[in-house]
């Protein structure tokens, strides 16, 4: 997700609890920004304000120099993971809000597993092994309590899914987070990593609601209502940055840029076919294919998104 943390939300935040237990602790990661026009291209390139002074230091490798996203020697997700939907707020129990969203999320999240889309991000990987595409969609809840803010923050995010798992998160696991209220900012998604109260890890992405211009993905194919294709396409934003770069140690590029970022508000020419059906995806970067110039080029000319492992994106 885009890096541009301007916003108190990407600071780690500790939720303090009277009982003397340990304390639940949150970080945002990033942030997928909304496009600066409603038109169907490339974000703008934003500046980076990202991490502290010793970390915006880092002295760049000729690696990095070739506009590669790099590994940073920590976590990647291997193996195979879940993913669960949660979707928070008493309007999603009404149809008029809700119309094919809840469906189609547990369509796109039931069909990406092991899906080519999918294995774009296996290129990626660590000591431990490749970064996975096997992917198993568990579900979905809905929780009718009010959603407080379309500004939810990582402490939020992390608390809520802490007490629908009762403190028991399953660690393999990526809770997705949807909520009812617009964010005050131009924010699509954000993705990050927190602890329950035990220190029970929790994956997470988290989305405000973003049927509006600046998320949108401006689906007029696959018969997808605007708000479905909206979440739908941050939602793969979010799913791949989250198995390369769940805590902010595995891949990405020099100005910060995660998988997902470098190739922001850029599709292929056709939608993503999965088994359960079509959607509209970001193009997600891969430097096998920026390597040898057969990418679709992003919005800084480097050709290296695609939506499919290894292969190129035709116009």
């Amino acid at each position: 997700m885009n890096t541009n943390y301007t916003l108190a939300i990407l600071a780690s935040l500790v939720l303090t609890n009277c009982g003397g237990e340990q304390a639940n602790e949150s970080v945002a990661t990033g942030v997928m920004h909304g496009q600066v026009s409603a038109v169907d291209t490339n974000d703008e390139p934003q500046p980076d304000t990202w991490g502290t002074q010793a970390q915006q230091e880092l002295a760049l490798t000729a690696t990095e120099k070739k506009n590669l996203v790099v590994y940073q020697n920590g976590e990647v997700v291997t193996g195979k993971v879940k993913t669960r939907a949660i979707f928070w707020g008493k309007e999603w129990t009404t149809a008029t809000y809700a119309k094919d969203k809840i469906s189609g999320i547990n369509k796109l999240l039931s069909g990406i597993g092991n899906s080519n889309y999918a294995k774009v991000v296996t290129e990626y990987g660590s000591r431990k092994g490749s970064t996975t595409a096997d992917i198993e969609h568990t579900g979905s809840v809905v929780d009718s309590s009010e959603f407080p803010t379309g500004d939810l923050t990582a402490t939020q995010a992390v608390v809520k899914i802490c007490d629908i798992t009762s403190q028991r998160p399953d660690a393999s696991t990526v809770y997705f987070v949807y909520g009812t209220k617009k964010a005050k900012a131009n924010i699509c998604a954000t993705h990050g990593w927190g602890t329950c109260k035990n220190g029970a890890k929790v994956l997470m992405a988290w989305f405000p609601d973003i049927d509006n211009a600046s998320c949108t993905a401006r689906d007029n194919v696959t018969g997808n209502s605007s708000g479905l294709a909206a979440l739908a396409n941050a939602t793969a934003h979010e799913l791949m940055e989250s198995l390369t770069d769940p805590r902010r140690t595995g891949w990405f590029a020099a100005n910060r840029d995660e998988v997902g970022d470098k190739c922001a508000w850029n599709f292929p020419a056709q939608p993503v076919a999965l088994s359960t059906g079509k959607f509209k995806l970001i193009n997600i970067w891969s430097n096998s294919a920026y390597e040898a110039g057969l990418g679709q080029a992003n919005s800084y000319g480097q050709k290296g998104c695609v939506s499919s492992a290894f292969q190129a994106v035709k116009k």
